[in-house]
């Protein structure tokens, strides 16, 4: 199946990330502040999926959201 609209690209990148990321927060001693889980888990991995195409994917994801 073709994603051909950015948002449902978005939504399918932001839902693969989060199944990768709870099991690594699952794991975890300490307890985590929920507003830190984007910042220390979420966001990192996002970018990881995107490896090189990273600056093309979130300038087009800036110029959407204007």
């Amino acid at each position: 199946m073709a994603i051909t609209r950015l948002q449902a690209l978005v939504d399918a990148q932001e839902n693969q990330a989060a199944k990768i990321v709870t099991p690594q927060i699952d794991q975890i001693n300490w307890q985590v502040n929920p507003n830190d889980i984007g910042w220390l888990f979420h966001y990192p991995q996002l970018d990881k999926q995107l490896g090189r195409s990273r600056r093309v994917y979130w300038k087009l994801v800036n110029l959407c959201s204007l």
